[in-house]
């Protein structure tokens, strides 16, 4: 596919139900997916590993799509057998999972939920305030709603006794590990130090050390938003968590900041949460959802991404192809029309380099990565602008540039090698 049909910004697919065979993750790929996501928060272990035996099988030749595994954090559950409705002032008593709580949940301790405290369910949709403490937790519900089994609990303003990474954490890394895992989404990061922990759990398994992502969703990690984006290889502004802790009236403005923060310091970032959601039903998405990708491109965002439009909706390919079109649109608002003569930079890399990646800071033609390192090539395919080409082992540089020219369709470039004082310009 020529450079001029592949868009800067690279889009991120949750796989589900809805695409997780050969065949529709191949679908995908050809309408513009260049990174497969798997929420470790569902789905048991041997249905992930079908799941990433199909992205490998797709790949083909190249390296993509590439793969990252989303990480469930310490998350709190709601623990019930059937769905149950609440109704407006009712007094709903939580527990944990021994207790006799209308609403258990999995938490073993809940000394820390405090009188005042909101207790918010399902993305928000109830809110519940609470109204005593201590052994027994009784909250006073603000609306009604019917609450259905497994759906996620915010507390906003307490803090989780375990950190990331948590125990499951732990065991869905390792099995990323086992499967070359290009990037794990870290959920529920509070601080520098839980990225920190990560690295050295994952050294100890003597794995190869993914792209690790921070993912922006409570308020402890806003308040140490600096250090977070410091520590972390990328950050993934995850609007829907960080919405329904921070509340939904300050969410625009924290994105803002972190994407801010981010470019100042040069670090990928990802948009992630309900960019084409009324696409998961509708054949088109609203007006709102294409000017929030446009948006996110015109922010210089690395990546967007699309979680249950093709995790569980009704047209995954369609879906992307959207996406793809929108994206296209505003990167040609941003960049310009595309001139009739392709041109771009050709960098072949032996070894990672963060100087090289902070060129698409400063280079406005795209940048084509070359490497024998497969590694290499998946360190780099998630920022915007790059992308990747695989060297064969026993090729020289002039040969390798044919290839190059003839995959991607340029016409004009500059090429330089990593580390070595060569260095043509054509």
């Amino acid at each position: 596919m020529k450079l001029t049909e592949h868009t800067r910004t690279k889009i991120i697919c949750t796989i589900g139900p809805k695409c997780n065979s050969e065949k529709a993750l191949k679908e995908l790929k050809m309408s513009g997916m260049d990174i497969a996501r798997i929420n470790m928060s569902h789905g048991l272990y041997d249905e992930v590993q079908l799941t990433v035996n199909n992205i490998v099988k797709i790949r083909g030749d190249d390296t993509f799509p590439l793969l990252a595994f989303d990480t469930r954090g310490p998350e709190i559950r709601v623990k019930i057998e059937k769905p149950i409705e609440i109704k407006e002032g009712e007094r709903v008593v939580l527990s944990g999972l021994n207790g006799n709580g209308k609403i258990k949940i999995n938490l073993d301790r809940l000394d820390k939920i405090k009188k005042g405290m909101d207790v918010l369910v399902d993305d928000g949709n109830l809110r519940m305030v609470v109204d005593r403490d201590g052994d027994e937790v009784v909250c006073v519900a603000a609306n009604s709603y019917i609450v259905k089994p497994g759906k996620a609990m915010n507390i906003p303003d307490m803090k989780m006794d375990e950190g990331v990474p948590t125990e499951k954490d732990k065991n869905d890394i390792f099995l990323g590990l086992k499967n070359k895992v290009d990037y794990v989404f870290l959920s529920f990061i509070s601080n520098a130090a839980e990225i920190r922990k990560v690295r050295d759990f994952i050294r100890d398994m003597n794995g190869h050390m993914p792209v690790l992502i921070a993912k922006i969703e409570n308020k402890e990690a806003i308040r140490n938003i600096n250090e977070i984006i410091k520590e972390a290889d990328g950050i993934m502004v995850a609007r829907g968590d960080l919405a329904v802790e921070i509340g939904m009236g300050h969410c625009f403005s924290a994105q803002k900041m972190i994407t801010k923060k981010c470019l100042l310091m040069k670090k990928p970032f990802i948009m992630a949460t309900q960019m084409l959601e009324s696409m998961t039903e509708a054949s088109t998405p609203t007006r709102a959802e294409v000017s929030d990708v446009g948006n996110a491109v015109l922010d210089s965002c690395d990546c967007v991404m699309l979680s249950g439009e093709t995790a569980t909706g009704r047209h995954p390919a369609h879906v992307v192809r959207t996406m793809k079109t929108i994206v296209r649109d505003a990167e040609f608002f941003k960049y310009g029309e595309r001139k009739e003569k392709s041109r771009a930079m050709l960098i072949f890399m032996h070894h990672y380099s963060d100087h090289v990646v902070e060129l698409k800071y400063s280079y406005k033609a795209p940048v084509v990565i070359i490497s024998k390192d497969e590694y290499v090539l998946r360190q780099v395919g998630h920022h915007a602008g790059f992308f990747c080409f695989r060297m064969k082992s026993d090729e020289h540089y002039e040969q390798t540039i044919k290839r190059v020219k003839k995959s991607y369709g340029i016409d004009e470039y500059e090429w330089i090698i990593v580390g070595d004082e060569r260095n043509n310009v054509n």
